[in-house]
């Protein structure tokens, strides 16, 4: 049987070995949340990204699956395909030490990461390359992804890139196959329930089936599949093909950023073992025991944050700001955008090269 994202979170967090959660570190956390969402210092808003789609519709669902990065304001407008595309390709974009980064320059602006990643997408489009439509994602070839994928230097290639291609003709097929090559059809079939949609896509669309095996237990992340599904209730500001009941159901996405952000917050603790393991930033193999116990840490970490975070909306008796795991991860995820250096002089990151994040 296995574990949801939240229940595994708070398994993996009792019996691990390696990473701790320091509650007393919970509250200072809390409070800088707690204010993020009063003041939106830092944005909940998905239209505060200039490469997300500015308007919303059918397109913009299929659209941001694929790539789901956050980027700084591009102003385009998408279409449908755009955001099943964008979550399907939202996955490892670190390089390792004395190698080029992966870099994009669009419009004049270079990106690098997730943002390359979304400024290649949004160059292919201008480029009239039909990336909305299931039809030539399914088609497309080895040379049309090193095309569209492209970087300002010649040598360098985004990481991955063939099983991105993969992952893009696979998931096309299906959704011609089964939807009519819209992922709306997906949405429709799940009447609301965040739960269900995750559930469908995971389970159609194996490359978001994010799980591992944890001291006997079969363990979930889902870090793809939620995040699809919170970039809709955020594009679509919990309306039309963003609406779902249970929303607040999902956890936090463990990525590589959040952890990194909370371990320099003092909210993760990691033994000397695997301290020294990440300052050599070596590789941590997708499903091992110091993998599996930082991104269930993180989880977990989050949820408690977001508890405290309720519990300072109550004393100031403000019943109308929302906050969960997805605006909390979204705060956490730009904190560390945003003081990105100072977050790297002082922890770093754990490296695992996989395509579940």
């Amino acid at each position: 049987m296995e574990l949801t994202p939240r229940e595994s979170a708070l398994f993996i967090s009792e019996h691990s070995d390696h990473v701790k959660i320091n509650r007393s570190a919970i509250p200072a956390v809390a409070q800088k949340l707690f204010d993020n969402l009063k003041s939106g210092v830092f944005g909940s808003s998905w239209d505060d990204h200039p490469m997300h789609p500015k308007a919303v519709g059918p397109s913009t669902v299929n659209w941001y699956v694929v790539l789901c990065f956050y980027c700084d304001r591009l102003g385009i407008v998408w279409a449908d395909v755009e955001i099943f595309l964008i979550d399907s390709l939202n996955f490892s974009f670190w390089t390792d030490e004395n190698i080029p980064k992966y870099v994009v320059t669009f419009r004049g602006t270079p990106h690098t990461g997730y943002m390359a990643l979304c400024a290649a997408i949004n160059r292919a489009l201008e480029e009239g390359k039909n990336l909305l439509d299931a039809n030539v994602l399914a088609s497309l070839t080895l040379d049309d992804a090193r095309s569209i994928f492209r970087s300002d230097d010649p040598n360098v290639e985004i990481p991955l890139l063939e099983t991105r291609l993969q992952i893009m003709r696979e998931h096309a097929s299906t959704l011609l196959s089964d939807y009519s090559g819209c992922f709306t059809k997906c949405i429709e079939a799940c009447h609301g329930s965040a739960a269900k949609l995750l559930k469908l896509v995971c389970e159609k669309f194996p490359s978001f089936s994010d799980k591992a095996v944890y001291k006997g237990r079969n363990v979930t992340f889902y870090k793809r599949g939620q995040i699809l599904i919170a970039d809709l209730w955020l594009a679509f500001k919990g309306e039309s093909y963003g609406h779902f009941d249970d929303i607040d159901s999902l956890t936090a996405f463990a990525d590589y950023r959040v952890p990194q952000v909370l371990a320099y917050f003092g909210v993760l603790h990691y033994d000397d073992e695997l301290m020294q393991k990440l300052l050599k930033k070596e590789h941590l193999e997708s499903g091992s025991v110091w993998e599996v116990e930082i991104r269930g840490a993180c989880l977990e970490a989050v949820e408690l944050i977001v508890q405290k975070t309720r519990e300072l909306f109550a004393e100031a008796g403000d019943e109308r700001t929302r906050c969960n795991s997805i605006l909390a991860d979204n705060f956490l995820w730009l904190y560390r955008r945003q003081f990105a250096s100072e977050v790297e002089e002082c922890m770093p990151m754990h490296r695992t090269r996989c395509i579940y994040y």
